[in-house]
């Protein structure tokens, strides 16, 4: 079976939880998270997404439905902030009082030009462990004839 684009019902019933969704009597609520704001979500992610990384169509369609929220995400902070919208690089360490909290990712990430702006929210982090482990080793075969000179 071949892969297809997941739907906004797919992106809803995989984050349920997640997202404060417009309702159906109030589709258009702009407080909300609309669904043009997830068709706009999968089609940039639809831009770098490749299923064929994948071993199967359930992993492909997870790993889709994680960078269409890491967009959606994006999408709704550069939004709140309009025209004042600047980028966001991972926090290395922050601290409250007595309370401190560090986390890092490997900069073998964090240095790499695609990679680097999927760790700017939760979402990206996850399609980050989706596909990294698919990129190692992952080779392609095309039928043909070569030739030596």
């Amino acid at each position: 079976m071949a892969w297809t684009t997941p739907t906004i019902a797919d992106f809803k019933a995989q984050f349920n939880r997640d997202f404060p969704y417009a309702p159906a009597d109030d589709p258009d609520n702009l407080d909300l998270v609309i669904d043009s704001d997830i068709t706009k979500a999968i089609n940039q992610a639809l831009l770098n997404f490749n299923d064929g990384l994948f071993p199967d169509v359930a992993s492909a369609t997870l790993a889709f439905l994680y960078l269409a929220a890491f967009y959606l995400v994006t999408n709704l902070q550069n939004s709140a902030q309009g025209i004042g919208a600047q980028a966001k690089f991972p926090i290395n360490s922050k601290s409250v009082g007595g309370v401190s909290v560090s986390y890092s990712i490997p900069d073998k990430y964090l240095k790499d030009p695609v990679f680097s702006i999927y760790a700017t929210n939760g979402y990206g982090i996850m399609y980050l462990s989706m596909v990294i482990p698919c990129l190692v080793g992952n080779v392609g075969l095309i039928a043909g004839y070569t030739t030596v000179e």
